[in-house]
């Protein structure tokens, strides 16, 4: 399941954000080798003062195994001001109906796998971009990345069109590509992937972002947001052991539900 953390939520989630940034430099400097800045075991960079939106994912166990974050194109983002030359002259989207994805992040070890090269956080992670753009009016998303997972885009049914060409940065060849928002690709990914249910919700709804109806994936994952909200507002007005309580609870739920299968 994917958790929404806002911009006006970051403070109420602290927790899950810094276990988030220790995710990342697990993942972009330990594993990839990236030339990323790393402070006390955690990856942040300036973009991560800019108000973006995160995604976390959370695998059938409970863990926190991907993150990606969301910015809108009309401000500072990652494409026009850091890497420019994977424009090769095309002007940089500047819209409110693109948003730009970054930091995508996945630990795949452990996580399910939809098939040999895709795994369920990674599917998880692309539904989430699609009912997140959905859910907020965008046409499409707009991001930088790398011939693997440009590949895997097409792997889980979501056609990806390049900006400009390929270019080496560092080890790796990059690449901007843009993709398409709407409810033709979320139902294409939704095929390939066979995650059928809606992954998204977020504290603020209590509820996924997209869904036709109320069900009983929706009325779980809304308990979890409601749980999760508990246990900050516990850990804020000084009572761990309750916060703690509440934590054990939610994972508990989370390992029921999962046997049960639901998502």
């Amino acid at each position: 399941m994917l958790f929404q953390i806002e911009p006006s939520d970051h403070h109420v989630f602290m927790e899950r954000l810094d276990q988030m940034f220790q995710q990342r430099a697990r993942v972009f400097k330990g594993r990839l080798g990236w030339d990323v800045t790393i402070e006390n075991g955690r990856e942040r960079d300036q973009y991560d003062a800019e108000d973006p939106t995160y995604l976390l994912y959370y695998s059938p166990d409970g863990c926190l195994r991907g993150s990606v974050r969301f910015l809108p194109m009309t401000g500072t983002n990652m494409l026009r001001d850091t890497f420019p030359q994977l424009l090769d002259g095309q002007i940089c989207p500047d819209s409110s109906i693109y948003f730009e994805s970054s930091r995508f992040a996945v630990e795949t070890d452990g996580d399910q796998k939809i098939n040999r090269l895709l795994s369920r956080g990674c599917a998880e992670l692309f539904l989430g971009g699609i009912e997140y753009g959905l859910a907020h009016g965008k046409k499409e998303l707009i991001t930088v990345t790398d011939v693997f997972i440009e590949r895997l885009f097409k792997l889980a049914g979501w056609s990806s069109e390049r900006i400009g060409e390929e270019h080496l940065i560092g080890e790796s060849r990059a690449v901007a590509v843009r993709l398409p928002i709407s409810r033709e690709y979320l139902a294409s990914v939704r095929r390939k992937t066979g995650i059928y249910e809606p992954v998204l919700w977020s504290r603020a709804t209590g509820m996924q972002n997209v869904g036709l109806e109320t069900n009983a994936d929706e009325r779980i994952q809304g308990m979890h947001a409601s749980l999760e909200y508990l246990r900050a507002q516990a850990k804020a007005a000084g009572m761990p052991d309750i916060a703690d309580k509440i934590g054990a609870i939610e994972k508990a739920i989370t390992r029921e539900v999962m046997s049960l299968g639901h998502a």
